[in-house]
């Protein structure tokens, strides 16, 4: 072995049969697969619905960073 990282060879076309194998086994769990699904879509409900309020605060608080920035070595200037 020379060491160096190999990458694995992966198949380059999907393979139906093992998601079938897959898609029987998660159906065996079903209730499990409602609450991933209930778990989803609240997720994306709260992520869509607040980007605004983060997008507001987050450039809110860099305006506040750079004009505090400014104040303060406004202060520093005029004191030294």
């Amino acid at each position: 072995m020379s060491g160096e990282n190999e990458e694995e060879k992966l198949p380059d076309k999907l393979n139906p049969h093992i998601w079938v194998k897959i898609g029987k086994y998660a159906l065996k769990k079903w209730p499990l697969l409602l609450v991933i699904l209930a778990m989803m879509l609240i997720t994306t409900y709260y992520d869509s619905s607040f980007v605004p309020v983060m997008n507001f605060e987050a450039s809110s608080s860099l305006l506040m960073t750079s004009a505090t920035a400014k104040i303060n070595s406004m202060i520093r200037f005029a004191y030294s």
